[in-house]
């Protein structure tokens, strides 16, 4: 049984928080055998952020990959690696900035994370590319999925059905790179359902309902209906991530500096391990 102290990196209005998490080494049915690692030696709290370049993903890849009856939706391990990092969940309103802080990490470090691509069924917007902002699908075709277990969370909204894929996460880790996972609330409330699955939770938020709706209109991309629906949305998201003890860390989208500040320094503390010397 391992034991991570959290520190809370999110002062402000909603205070500083801090947790113990107690979590075992999970057997997951669909990757195999994981040992999901932490830091064997935790970086001290008053860590500067710029010294996260010091610290690297632990684990290496072992094993093959092998095709699956279904190769657009199965994992398809004959076998898999050890020693693991556990995955990242960033969760928070459309809008809130999460999307933005991914791909900062993406860019810092290219080889340390992953984005595990998500299927939906909606139509690809302006810019958008295929399995690289999302795998687009036909509604039947990911309903049959979601109805055969090939995917760990899914959600609906305005019609259409969105979802991560249990390939898309082993994909990540089988590069041994840690798997982020960009999902709504309701993907946070599916993932805890799956003792297997142990990622770090983090919620990201806007200061309030005002900022995020200009947000969401410089965007351009709603119509004020489906705005309006996304608001709705966004303020139940927002009560459940006000509630500490859903996510590991709170972190306040005021400043996206600032923010991506407290996001590394969170996984410096946390999910990354010091480089040997």
């Amino acid at each position: 049984m391992f034991l991570i102290s959290h520190g809370g990196a999110h002062c402000g209005s909603w205070g500083c928080h801090s947790r113990t998490i107690q979590w075992a080494a999970p057997s997951v049915p669909w990757l195999g055998q994981w040992a999901w690692t932490t830091p064997q030696t935790q970086p001290s709290r008053s860590l500067p952020t710029r010294c996260l370049g010091r610290f690297h993903l632990g684990g290496g890849v072992i094993g093959d990959r092998t095709s699956a009856s279904n190769p657009r939706w199965g994992v398809g391990f004959a076998s898999v690696a050890k020693a693991m990092a556990r995955p990242l969940v960033l969760c928070g309103p459309s809008g809130s900035g999460k999307s933005t802080l991914t791909k900062r990490l993406l860019e810092e470090f290219p080889d340390q994370f992953g984005l595990s691509v998500s299927h939906t069924t909606r139509s690809p917007r302006a810019g958008e590319v295929e399995d690289v902002h999302y795998h687009y699908v036909a509604k039947e075709e990911m309903l049959k999925a979601i109805a055969n277990g090939e995917f760990i969370e899914s959600a609906q909204f305005s019609g259409n059905f969105y979802g991560t894929s249990k390939k898309a996460v082993a994909a990540v880790l089988a590069k041994g790179r840690i798997c982020i996972l960009d999902i709504d609330v309701q993907g946070v409330i599916q993932i805890k359902k799956l003792p297997e699955f142990k990622p770090f939770y983090v919620f990201i938020r806007p200061p309030n309902l005002d900022v995020l709706e200009a947000r969401l209109r410089g965007r351009q991309t709603e119509t004020e209906e489906s705005l309006q629906k996304r608001l709705a949305a966004a303020k139940v998201e927002m009560d459940y991530g006000n509630d500490i003890n859903n996510f590991d860390i709170v972190i306040e989208n005021n400043d996206l500096d600032k923010a991506y500040s407290e996001l590394r320094e969170f996984l410096a503390q946390n999910a990354l391990q010091p480089k040997a010397k």
